[in-house]
C-alpha cells in the first residue's frame, strides 16, 4: 500500500486581548489536501494493482470570538465557526466493470459547517474560577476503499458542554488543582475497519455519548520540588449503531440461533461491540519537577513521570476490535547546566 499526500495550509489572525471590559478575535483558514492511495496484492514477485483511491479536499474556514467582561469577576465569550469543505476524487485501478458505477459515488460535492461556541468563567475567590463551557467541532468525509470498492464516509460532528473550575496555575504557586465533567454527542462517529481483503479502511459507525470526567492538582513540596498528578475517566458508548457496525462484526460473532438484529445480542457482547474505539475508560499520570542551583552560575534540573494509558480499542470488526492500550509509559530526564551551556 503506498500513500502519497500533499498539502497546503494557511491561517491568519487578528486579535485583541481582553482588557477591563472587551477583547475580540478573527481568523480564517485555508487547506488543500490530496492524497492518492494505491494498493497491490499477490505474490511478492508478481503483485497485481488492486482498487485505491485519490481523496480532494479544499476548505475554507471563517471564524471569530468575542469577550465581554461583565462585572471585575465575570466573563462572558460566544463565538462560531463556519466552514465549507469541497470534497472529490476517483477510484484508482478500478476494473472496468466497476467504473461506471463508481461515477456517482466519486462526484465532487460540499459539506458545510456552522459552529458555535461560548463560555461564561467567574472569579469567586482570588485566584479561583468556576466555568462553563460548550463548543461543537467536526471532521470532513471522504472516500474509502472496501474490497474492489469505493465508498462515501460522511463528516462527523461532536458537540460538547463542560463545567469545571480551578484555582491557581499549573507551574505556578503552592498549589493548584482543576476538575471537570463533560458531556459530548458525536454523530455519525468515523471509524476504521479491516475489508476483505485486508486492508484498512473507514466507515461511519453511528452516533455515540461520552462522559469525562477530570482530575488535576500540582504542589510546590519544598522551594526546589514541585510534583503534579492527574486523572480522567471516560465512558463512552456507541447507543444508536449502524447496521455496517453490526455487520463487521456478525462474522466473527457465531452465535446459534441468532435473529441477525443487534438489538437480540448478549448483553455483554452488544456492549463490546458498541464501545467507541480509541477512547480509554482510564488514564493516569504522575510526575516531579526539581530545581537546585549550584556553584559557578550552573543548576541542576530533573524531571520524571509515568503516564498511565488505559484499555481501548483501536476500531471495529474482528481484527480492529482487539483491545490496545493498558501500559504505563515513564521518563527520567536530568539537567546540569546553565544557559550557555
Amino acid at each position: 500500500q503506498n500513500n502519497d499526500t500533499a498539502m497546503v495550509a494557511n491561517e491568519t489572525r487578528l486579535w485583541q486581548p481582553l482588557g477591563d471590559k472587551f477583547g475580540w478575535l478573527l481568523g480564517g483558514s485555508y487547506t488543500h489536501n490530496r492524497t492518492r492511495l494505491t494498493r497491490t496484492l499477490g505474490p511478492v514477485d508478481a503483485p497485481g494493482a488492486v482498487t485505491g483511491v485519490t481523496n480532494v479536499i479544499d476548505e475554507f474556514t471563517l471564524y471569530g470570538e468575542a469577550s465581554l467582561r461583565l462585572s471585575g469577576g465575570l466573563v462572558a465569550t460566544g463565538g462560531a465557526r463556519y466552514t465549507h469543505s469541497r470534497l472529490g476524487g476517483q477510484g484508482e485501478d478500478v476494473s472496468p466493470l466497476l467504473a461506471a458505477s463508481l461515477a456517482a459515488i466519486t462526484a465532487s460535492r460540499t459539506e458545510e459547517a456552522f459552529l458555535p461556541s461560548a463560555s461564561l468563567a467567574a472569579t469567586v475567590l482570588p485566584e479561583t474560577i468556576l466555568y462553563v463551557r460548550y463548543q461543537e467541532g467536526f471532521r470532513p468525509g471522504g472516500l474509502a476503499i472496501a474490497g474492489d470498492f469505493v465508498s462515501r464516509y460522511r463528516n462527523d460532528r461532536i458537540a460538547t458542554f463542560e463545567i469545571g473550575g480551578r484555582h491557581g496555575a499549573a507551574g505556578r504557586g503552592p498549589f493548584d488543582v482543576a476538575a471537570n465533567v463533560a458531556y459530548t454527542r458525536w454523530r455519525d462517529i468515523q471509524a476504521d475497519f479491516i475489508d476483505s481483503a485486508g486492508f484498512p479502511s473507514t466507515a461511519n459507525i453511528g452516533d455515540g455519548r461520552i462522559w469525562t470526567a477530570t482530575l488535576t492538582a500540582g504542589l510546590a513540596v519544598s522551594p526546589h520540588l514541585r510534583v503534579d498528578a492527574g486523572l480522567t475517566y471516560n465512558d463512552g458508548r456507541i447507543d444508536e449503531p449502524t447496521q455496517f457496525l453490526f455487520e463487521r462484526v456478525a462474522p466473527a460473532l457465531d452465535i446459534p440461533n441468532f435473529s441477525g438484529r443487534i438489538e437480540d445480542l448478549p448483553p455483554q457482547l452488544l456492549e463490546t461491540i458498541t464501545e467507541i474505539p480509541n477512547i480509554a475508560r482510564f488514564s493516569g499520570r504522575i510526575g516531579f519537577d526539581y530545581r537546585r542551583p549550584l556553584r559557578g552560575n550552573l543548576e541542576l534540573t530533573a524531571q520524571g513521570w509515568a503516564n498511565y494509558i488505559g484499555r481501548s480499542r483501536l476500531g471495529v470488526g474482528p481484527e480492529l476490535g482487539e483491545l490496545q492500550g493498558d501500559y504505563l509509559d515513564t521518563g527520567l530526564t536530568v539537567r546540569v547546566g546553565r544557559e550557555d551551556l
